[in-house]
Order: structure tokens, then sequence, then C-alpha cells
């Protein structure tokens, strides 16, 4: 008796694993794949859209202050060129939005003097880069600047290893359940 469930510990130890593993790698791959056709390179900023005030809502974008609250903020588009006199868009990250920096919560959004705040902080983003080349990544496959290259291989080994533990906790599991049957 002991030894069966020792061999069904072991089964659904191993059937865990494949079933972790059929779901992480496939997922890990995709995303190794995309993060190496990013390659660094130096971006020019060629126009930035941002509010200058209030009055125009034109570059202002709802965000979340809250449980039925909504407030402004505001919508920052840096404009650059990568190679050539082709203009791109740059993101933050891999996502491609129709902006560089936009919040979609604003915890404080609706107390006053946020509005100002917000417009300053917008200032500063454009003096920070107008005019100015900086160290970008670019993807000629999926013709998309970002600033950022995402470490896949830490984020990966992070699931990883929770994905490995859990299995050990299983199989430790299974293992005390058995030495308590065959009490």
């Amino acid at each position: 008796m002991s030894q069966n469930n020792s061999s069904l510990c072991l089964g659904v130890n191993i059937v865990a694993i494949l079933i972790f593993s059929g779901v992480f790698i496939p997922g890990f791959l995709e995303l190794y794949f995309k993060n190496e056709t990013y390659i660094e390179t130096n971006c020019t900023t060629t126009q930035i859209k941002y509010p200058i005030s209030y009055d125009n809502d034109t570059y202002w974008g709802a965000c979340s202050c809250g449980k039925r609250c909504v407030a402004y903020t505001p919508i920052i588009s840096i404009y650059i060129k990568v190679h050539g006199n082709t203009t791109y868009l740059i993101n933050t990250d891999y996502n491609k939005e129709s902006y560089t920096f936009y919040r979609k919560k604003c915890k404080d959004g609706n107390k006053p003097g946020m509005i100002s705040k917000y417009i300053q902080e917008a200032n500063n983003t454009y003096m920070k880069y107008y005019n100015t080349t900086f160290e970008c990544y670019f993807s000629e496959e999926n013709q998309h600047a970002c600033f950022g290259k995402t470490d896949i291989l830490s984020d990966s080994f992070y699931w990883f290893v929770i994905i490995v533990l859990g299995t050990l906790v299983l199989c430790a599991c299974c293992q005390a359940c058995s030495k308590i049957r065959k009490m």
C-alpha cells in the first residue's frame, strides 16, 4: 500500500510539472524571442505632445482616483527618429499604446492643485526630452520603440522557482500522507 501511495505521489508530481511546463515554457519562449527583437540604439526626439493648460482637453485622459471617482491626467506622447526619416511614438514598454506617459490611476487626482502639479510634471517631461538623443530599444520587426528592455530571464526564473517549490511541497505532502496511512 505504501509503495502505491509513493508511486501515486510521484505520478501526480510528474503530471503537475508537465502541466506547469506546458503553460510556462511557451509563454517564456514567446517573451524571450520578442525581447530579442529589440536592439539598443540612439533615439532622437522630434516632437512632444503634452498639455500646457487645462483649457484644451486634447492631451488629457480620464484616470481612476478611487471608487466612483474620475479625474484627469496628462497624456504625453514623445515621437522619435531612430534611423532615417521615419518617426515613431516611443512607449515605456513593449505594449504599443497611443501615448508615451499616462497615469491610469491617480489617487490624488481630485484634490485641489493637482491639475497645476500635473501640468508642471508634463512640462518637466517636455524639458527632459526636448531636442535630445537618448538610448532606447527599437524593433525593426515590430516597428516599435520603447525606453527599456524587459529582463525576461530574472522574471521567468522567479516563476520557475515558485513552480519547482510548489511541486516539492506537493511531494512532501504526499509523502507525509503515505507515512500517516502506513501507521
